[in-house]
């Protein structure tokens, strides 16, 4: 986990791999990964980790609104399922719901990880996942 992103873990008691291929505007992209994006709004990868678990990995480059509005949309979608539980990993905080109060705590956490992230980074925006971030920083291209 770098500075680049902030990182949830999330949890069922339900298969989560089959509802995740369910979910049209969610895309295979190698494996076990998978990324839920839109053109250049919104770019946030999803690991399985095994039947019942994922790994939500967002790239703090990604435009803020968008990509906040996807992850409320994503987060919707998962804790449709029973025994939801997700881990923020910046925040060391569990939640075993998803409503307003959770979505604003999530928002907060990501506005301090943004934080960090400009302040190294500077104002980067760019609807990429993590590898491509640092192929770019690592080959100077901007976005």
């Amino acid at each position: 986990m770098g500075l680049e992103a902030i990182n949830f873990f999330f949890r069922s008691e339900e298969q989560i791999q089959h509802a995740i291929t369910l979910n049209k505007d969610i895309v295979n992209s190698e494996g076990k990964k998978y990324v839920y994006k839109k053109d250049n709004d919104y770019w946030i990868d999803i690991e399985i980790q095994d039947l019942y678990s994922l790994s939500i990995r967002v790239t703090l480059c990604n435009p803020m609104d968008s990509v906040l509005s996807a992850l409320d949309r994503l987060l919707s979608f998962l804790f449709s399922s029973k025994g939801s539980m997700l881990t923020d990993i910046s925040a060391k905080k569990v939640y075993n719901i998803y409503n307003e109060d959770v979505k604003e705590a999530l928002k907060e956490s990501y506005l301090k990880r943004k934080k960090m992230f400009e302040e190294i980074y500077g104002d980067y925006t760019a609807a990429i996942g993590s590898e491509d971030f640092y192929r770019r920083q690592m080959g100077g291209i901007s976005g």
